[in-house]
C-alpha cells in the first residue's frame, strides 16, 4: 500500500503543481511480476488487443510491439489533426531468448557497420536499469524510443517509451532524431515518463 501511495504522489504531483485536476489512475499488475500506474483515460493494450487495436493516428511505425509487449499504454493523441505527432506509448516488453549480457548490451538493437549505442546506468523508481535511445524510420515516418532494460529473475525486461511522427521527407537513411521540436511529442513524452517512473518489480 505504501508503494502505491508513493506512485500516486509521483504521478499526481506534477499536475497539482500546475493547478490541474488530478487524473484517475489505474494500477496494472502482470502475474504479480511487476506493476505500474497510469491515467485511466489512456488506452491499455495487452494480449491480442495489441494487434487488434488502433495505436494512435495512422501511425506508420507501431508504438506497441505485438511480439514483445506484455502491456502497452497508449497516449491519447487522436484529436491532434494538425501535427506530425502520430502516436506515443509506454510498454513493458519481454526480450526472449537472451542472456544477461545480451540483454544489457542491447545486442539486438546495435546499429549496423560496427556502430555502438550509448548505454548508461540509470535508476527508475529506485531500481537499476541500463538505458539506450534508438531511432528508426520508414519512408514518411520516424520513431524514437527510450529503452530501459533489466535482467530480472532470468528474464530480460525492457521498459520502452516510443514516439512516432510523420515526416514526408523521412527516409531510412536520414538517421535524425525524433520529437525534440514537436510540442505534442514533448507533452506525450513527459506524461509517459511519469508512468515509467511508477514501474516496480514485485518482491
Amino acid at each position: 500500500m505504501a508503494k502505491f501511495c508513493a506512485l500516486l504522489f509521483l504521478l499526481l504531483g506534477p499536475l497539482y503543481s500546475v493547478g490541474q485536476n488530478p487524473p484517475s489512475l489505474d494500477l496494472y499488475s502482470e502475474n504479480s511480476s511487476f506493476s505500474f500506474a497510469y491515467p485511466d483515460a489512456y488506452d491499455l493494450l495487452d494480449g491480442k488487443s495489441i494487434l487488434r487495436r488502433t495505436q494512435g493516428k495512422h501511425a506508420g511505425i507501431p508504438v506497441c510491439d505485438v511480439l514483445t509487449a506484455f502491456a502497452c499504454i497508449v497516449y491519447p493523441g487522436d484529436d491532434l489533426d494538425h501535427s506530425k505527432f502520430e502516436a506515443a506509448a509506454f510498454s513493458v516488453n519481454g526480450i526472449l531468448g537472451t542472456t544477461e549480457q545480451y540483454c544489457l548490451r542491447f545486442a539486438d538493437q546495435l546499429p549496423a557497420h560496427g556502430a555502438h549505442l550509448a548505454i548508461e546506468a540509470v535508476r527508475v523508481n529506485g531500481q537499476l536499469f541500463r538505458y539506450a535511445s534508438t531511432t528508426s524510420a520508414i519512408p514518411g515516418h520516424f520513431q524514437s524510443a527510450q529503452r530501459y532494460r533489466s535482467f530480472h529473475k532470468g528474464q530480460c525486461y525492457e521498459l520502452r517509451i516510443a514516439i512516432s511522427l510523420s515526416d514526408p521527407s523521412a527516409s531510412l537513411a536520414d538517421g535524425k532524431s525524433v520529437s525534440p521540436n514537436n510540442k505534442d511529442a514533448e507533452k506525450a513524452l513527459h506524461s509517459l515518463e511519469r508512468v515509467l517512473s511508477s514501474f516496480v518489480f514485485a518482491d
